[in-house]
Protein backbone atom coordinates (compact mmCIF):
# COMPACT_ATOMS: atom_id res chain seq x y z
CA UNK A 1 0.00 0.00 0.00
CA UNK A 2 1.26 3.88 -0.71
CA UNK A 3 -0.31 6.91 -1.60
CA UNK A 4 -4.02 6.90 -2.68
CA UNK A 5 -4.63 8.59 -5.70
CA UNK A 6 -7.45 11.17 -5.05
CA UNK A 7 -10.27 10.83 -8.24
CA UNK A 8 -10.91 14.52 -9.41
CA UNK A 9 -14.53 15.68 -8.44
CA UNK A 10 -15.08 17.76 -11.71
CA UNK A 11 -15.82 17.15 -14.43
CA UNK A 12 -19.16 15.74 -12.78
CA UNK A 13 -20.41 12.45 -14.60
CA UNK A 14 -23.63 13.79 -16.86
CA UNK A 15 -24.53 10.19 -16.95
CA UNK A 16 -25.00 9.82 -12.92
CA UNK A 17 -26.15 13.34 -12.73
CA UNK A 18 -28.96 12.03 -14.86
CA UNK A 19 -29.22 8.99 -12.97
CA UNK A 20 -29.63 11.36 -9.73
CA UNK A 21 -32.19 13.42 -10.92
CA UNK A 22 -34.54 10.47 -12.09
CA UNK A 23 -33.89 8.98 -8.62
CA UNK A 24 -34.56 12.33 -7.12
CA UNK A 25 -38.03 13.20 -8.99
CA UNK A 26 -39.11 10.00 -8.92
CA UNK A 27 -39.19 10.01 -5.06
CA UNK A 28 -40.53 13.60 -4.75
CA UNK A 29 -43.77 13.66 -3.11
CA UNK A 30 -45.33 15.85 -5.98
CA UNK A 31 -44.47 12.75 -8.36
CA UNK A 32 -45.58 9.85 -5.66
CA UNK A 33 -48.98 12.01 -5.71
CA UNK A 34 -49.58 12.45 -9.02
CA UNK A 35 -48.88 9.01 -9.49
CA UNK A 36 -51.83 8.01 -6.88
CA UNK A 37 -54.21 10.33 -8.65
CA UNK A 38 -53.03 9.19 -12.81
CA UNK A 39 -53.92 5.56 -11.13
CA UNK A 40 -57.18 6.81 -9.20
CA UNK A 41 -58.47 8.52 -13.04
CA UNK A 42 -57.52 5.43 -15.38
CA UNK A 43 -59.26 3.11 -12.18
CA UNK A 44 -62.35 5.56 -12.56
CA UNK A 45 -63.17 3.96 -16.19
CA UNK A 46 -65.61 1.33 -14.62
CA UNK A 47 -67.56 4.37 -13.01
CA UNK A 48 -67.00 7.06 -15.75
CA UNK A 49 -66.45 7.21 -19.36
CA UNK A 50 -62.99 6.14 -20.15
CA UNK A 51 -62.23 9.67 -22.38
CA UNK A 52 -62.92 11.35 -18.83
CA UNK A 53 -59.97 8.77 -17.02
CA UNK A 54 -57.73 9.68 -20.01
CA UNK A 55 -58.09 13.68 -19.87
CA UNK A 56 -57.64 13.48 -16.01
CA UNK A 57 -54.40 11.40 -16.49
CA UNK A 58 -53.18 13.85 -19.35
CA UNK A 59 -54.13 16.85 -17.70
CA UNK A 60 -52.01 15.70 -14.72
CA UNK A 61 -49.34 14.24 -16.48
CA UNK A 62 -49.36 17.95 -18.27
CA UNK A 63 -49.28 19.87 -15.14
CA UNK A 64 -46.41 17.36 -13.63
CA UNK A 65 -44.09 18.16 -16.60
CA UNK A 66 -44.61 21.53 -16.02
CA UNK A 67 -44.08 21.20 -12.38
CA UNK A 68 -40.34 19.41 -13.29
CA UNK A 69 -39.50 21.97 -15.68
CA UNK A 70 -39.87 24.65 -13.58
CA UNK A 71 -38.10 22.74 -10.35
CA UNK A 72 -35.23 21.83 -12.82
CA UNK A 73 -32.85 24.08 -12.01
CA UNK A 74 -33.08 23.77 -8.89
CA UNK A 75 -33.48 20.15 -9.11
CA UNK A 76 -29.88 20.53 -11.01
CA UNK A 77 -28.22 22.09 -8.29
CA UNK A 78 -29.19 20.45 -6.04
CA UNK A 79 -28.28 16.99 -7.73
CA UNK A 80 -24.72 18.62 -8.56
CA UNK A 81 -24.27 19.55 -5.12
CA UNK A 82 -25.36 16.24 -3.51
CA UNK A 83 -22.78 14.71 -6.22
CA UNK A 84 -19.36 17.12 -5.50
CA UNK A 85 -20.05 16.24 -1.65
CA UNK A 86 -20.19 12.86 -2.42
CA UNK A 87 -16.48 12.74 -4.27
CA UNK A 88 -15.54 15.32 -1.49
CA UNK A 89 -16.02 12.88 1.14
CA UNK A 90 -14.45 9.96 -1.10
CA UNK A 91 -11.15 12.17 -1.32
CA UNK A 92 -11.00 12.83 2.29
CA UNK A 93 -11.29 9.05 3.41
CA UNK A 94 -8.50 8.39 0.79
CA UNK A 95 -6.26 11.07 2.63
CA UNK A 96 -7.01 9.45 6.07
CA UNK A 97 -6.09 6.27 4.57
CA UNK A 98 -3.13 7.94 3.84
CA UNK A 99 -2.81 9.21 7.12
CA UNK A 100 -3.19 5.95 8.76
CA UNK A 101 -0.76 4.15 6.27
CA UNK A 102 1.84 6.70 7.43
CA UNK A 103 1.18 6.14 10.80
CA UNK A 104 1.33 2.51 10.32
CA UNK A 105 5.07 2.94 8.92
CA UNK A 106 5.81 5.12 12.09
CA UNK A 107 6.06 8.36 10.10
CA UNK A 108 3.96 10.29 12.26
CA UNK A 109 5.23 13.58 11.17
CA UNK A 110 4.31 12.83 8.21
CA UNK A 111 0.92 11.47 8.71
CA UNK A 112 0.41 14.82 10.59
CA UNK A 113 1.27 16.47 7.95
CA UNK A 114 -0.94 14.76 5.53
CA UNK A 115 -4.33 15.52 8.13
CA UNK A 116 -2.87 18.98 7.76
CA UNK A 117 -3.85 19.19 4.02
CA UNK A 118 -7.07 16.61 5.02
CA UNK A 119 -8.12 19.35 7.41
CA UNK A 120 -7.58 22.74 4.93
CA UNK A 121 -8.66 20.96 1.87
CA UNK A 122 -11.97 20.65 3.97
CA UNK A 123 -12.38 24.52 4.55
CA UNK A 124 -11.44 24.79 1.24
CA UNK A 125 -14.32 23.07 -0.13
CA UNK A 126 -16.76 24.35 2.61
CA UNK A 127 -15.74 27.92 1.29
CA UNK A 128 -16.28 27.21 -2.08
CA UNK A 129 -19.68 25.73 -1.25
CA UNK A 130 -20.88 28.63 0.16
CA UNK A 131 -20.42 30.74 -3.33
CA UNK A 132 -24.01 28.93 -3.77
CA UNK A 133 -24.56 27.09 -7.23
CA UNK A 134 -21.41 25.98 -8.56
CA UNK A 135 -19.79 28.36 -11.05
CA UNK A 136 -16.29 28.17 -12.83
CA UNK A 137 -14.60 29.93 -10.50
CA UNK A 138 -15.63 27.24 -7.71
CA UNK A 139 -14.78 24.23 -10.07
CA UNK A 140 -11.46 25.72 -10.51
CA UNK A 141 -11.12 26.14 -6.59
CA UNK A 142 -11.80 22.58 -6.07
CA UNK A 143 -10.02 21.13 -8.69
CA UNK A 144 -7.09 22.83 -7.64
CA UNK A 145 -7.37 21.72 -4.64
CA UNK A 146 -7.81 18.11 -5.13
CA UNK A 147 -4.92 18.21 -7.17
CA UNK A 148 -2.72 20.29 -4.60
CA UNK A 149 -3.52 17.42 -2.16
CA UNK A 150 -3.08 14.53 -4.32
CA UNK A 151 0.70 15.83 -5.38
CA UNK A 152 1.27 16.70 -1.76
CA UNK A 153 0.52 13.12 -0.62
CA UNK A 154 2.74 11.53 -3.48
CA UNK A 155 5.70 13.48 -2.04
CA UNK A 156 4.83 12.82 1.46
CA UNK A 157 5.07 8.83 0.57
CA UNK A 158 8.03 9.39 -1.39
CA UNK A 159 9.79 10.82 1.53
CA UNK A 160 8.65 8.07 3.14
CA UNK A 161 10.39 5.56 0.77
CA UNK A 162 13.37 7.81 0.90
CA UNK A 163 13.51 7.15 4.56
CA UNK A 164 12.61 3.26 4.47
CA UNK A 165 15.65 3.27 1.90
CA UNK A 166 18.22 5.30 3.82
CA UNK A 167 17.70 2.97 6.77
CA UNK A 168 17.47 -0.19 5.18
CA UNK A 169 20.55 -0.17 2.40
CA UNK A 170 22.36 2.64 4.25
CA UNK A 171 25.25 -0.09 3.85
CA UNK A 172 24.62 -0.47 0.80
CA UNK A 173 24.72 3.02 -0.67
CA UNK A 174 27.56 5.29 -1.32
CA UNK A 175 27.95 8.54 0.42
CA UNK A 176 27.13 11.05 -2.55
CA UNK A 177 23.80 8.21 -3.04
CA UNK A 178 22.76 9.39 0.47
CA UNK A 179 23.18 13.07 0.48
CA UNK A 180 21.49 13.19 -2.47
CA UNK A 181 18.52 11.65 -1.16
CA UNK A 182 18.68 13.59 1.99
CA UNK A 183 18.57 16.82 -0.14
CA UNK A 184 15.84 15.07 -2.31
CA UNK A 185 13.67 14.91 1.32
CA UNK A 186 14.57 18.82 1.95
CA UNK A 187 13.37 20.08 -1.36
CA UNK A 188 10.07 17.48 -1.08
CA UNK A 189 9.75 19.29 2.42
CA UNK A 190 10.43 22.34 1.14
CA UNK A 191 7.69 22.29 -2.19
CA UNK A 192 5.13 20.71 0.97
CA UNK A 193 5.50 23.86 2.81
CA UNK A 194 4.93 26.13 -0.03
CA UNK A 195 2.13 23.81 -0.74
CA UNK A 196 0.54 24.19 2.65
CA UNK A 197 1.03 28.40 2.33
CA UNK A 198 -0.87 28.47 -1.49
CA UNK A 199 -4.06 26.20 0.32
CA UNK A 200 -4.05 28.46 3.61
CA UNK A 201 -3.91 31.58 1.74
CA UNK A 202 -6.97 30.05 -0.62
CA UNK A 203 -9.00 29.15 2.13
CA UNK A 204 -8.01 32.32 4.72
CA UNK A 205 -9.47 34.54 1.34
CA UNK A 206 -12.90 32.43 1.34
CA UNK A 207 -13.13 33.30 5.41
CA UNK A 208 -11.89 36.79 4.91
CA UNK A 209 -14.63 37.63 2.49
CA UNK A 210 -17.03 35.23 3.16
CA UNK A 211 -17.01 33.58 0.61
CA UNK A 212 -17.33 35.65 -3.44
CA UNK A 213 -20.81 35.72 -4.78
CA UNK A 214 -21.53 33.89 -7.46
CA UNK A 215 -23.17 36.83 -9.08
CA UNK A 216 -19.52 38.78 -9.22
CA UNK A 217 -18.05 39.55 -12.02
CA UNK A 218 -14.31 37.99 -13.07
CA UNK A 219 -13.20 42.16 -11.94
CA UNK A 220 -14.70 41.58 -8.66
CA UNK A 221 -12.35 38.18 -7.58
CA UNK A 222 -8.95 39.61 -7.84
CA UNK A 223 -7.96 38.46 -4.38
CA UNK A 224 -9.34 34.76 -5.04
CA UNK A 225 -8.10 35.22 -8.33
CA UNK A 226 -4.25 35.67 -6.75
CA UNK A 227 -4.75 32.74 -4.90
CA UNK A 228 -5.90 30.48 -7.98
CA UNK A 229 -3.19 31.13 -9.60
CA UNK A 230 -0.86 30.51 -6.31
CA UNK A 231 -2.50 27.00 -6.59
CA UNK A 232 -1.73 26.45 -9.89
CA UNK A 233 1.67 27.40 -9.90
CA UNK A 234 2.22 25.47 -5.74
CA UNK A 235 0.70 22.03 -8.12
CA UNK A 236 2.88 22.65 -11.29
CA UNK A 237 6.07 22.78 -9.06
CA UNK A 238 4.97 20.53 -6.78
CA UNK A 239 4.92 17.82 -9.81
CA UNK A 240 8.19 19.07 -11.65
CA UNK A 241 10.07 18.61 -8.41
CA UNK A 242 8.65 14.96 -7.36
CA UNK A 243 9.49 14.22 -11.07
CA UNK A 244 12.94 15.05 -10.94
CA UNK A 245 13.43 13.37 -7.38
CA UNK A 246 12.38 9.90 -9.16
CA UNK A 247 14.35 10.25 -11.73
CA UNK A 248 17.38 10.91 -9.64
CA UNK A 249 16.36 8.38 -7.22
CA UNK A 250 15.70 6.05 -9.97
CA UNK A 251 19.28 6.56 -11.50
CA UNK A 252 21.40 6.14 -8.50
CA UNK A 253 19.80 3.12 -6.73
CA UNK A 254 19.08 1.08 -10.26
CA UNK A 255 20.74 2.14 -13.48
CA UNK A 256 20.74 -0.45 -15.32
CA UNK A 257 17.12 -2.03 -14.61
CA UNK A 258 15.37 -0.09 -16.68
CA UNK A 259 11.98 -2.36 -16.76
CA UNK A 260 12.17 -1.56 -12.47
CA UNK A 261 12.57 1.78 -12.85
CA UNK A 262 9.99 2.72 -15.54
CA UNK A 263 7.23 0.98 -13.20
CA UNK A 264 8.92 2.36 -10.13
CA UNK A 265 8.45 5.92 -11.40
CA UNK A 266 4.98 5.29 -12.08
CA UNK A 267 4.15 5.08 -8.16
CA UNK A 268 4.79 1.44 -7.35
CA UNK A 269 8.07 2.99 -4.75
CA UNK A 270 4.86 3.79 -2.63
CA UNK A 271 4.34 -0.10 -2.32
CA UNK A 272 7.21 -0.89 0.47
CA UNK A 273 6.22 -2.45 3.90
CA UNK A 274 7.41 -0.45 6.88
CA UNK A 275 8.68 -2.82 9.88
Amino acid sequence: MGHHELKPTFPVSEAESWAQKIKVAGRSPVTITTGALISLALGSSFFVPWWIGVAVTGALLGGLGLYWKKQFPVLRERVRQSLIKRSNDSQNRSLSKGEEQLRDWKCYDLADELRKFRDLKKKAETGASQLGTVTSMSENVESLVDTLCNEVSRDLFKIADLRYTLRKRSRSLGEETKKGMKQDEVELSARISLAYEALASTVAQFQSQGGVSAESSAGDNKVLDTAIEKLKSEAELARRVRERVNETYIRELWPANTEFSSTTTSGAQGSVEFE
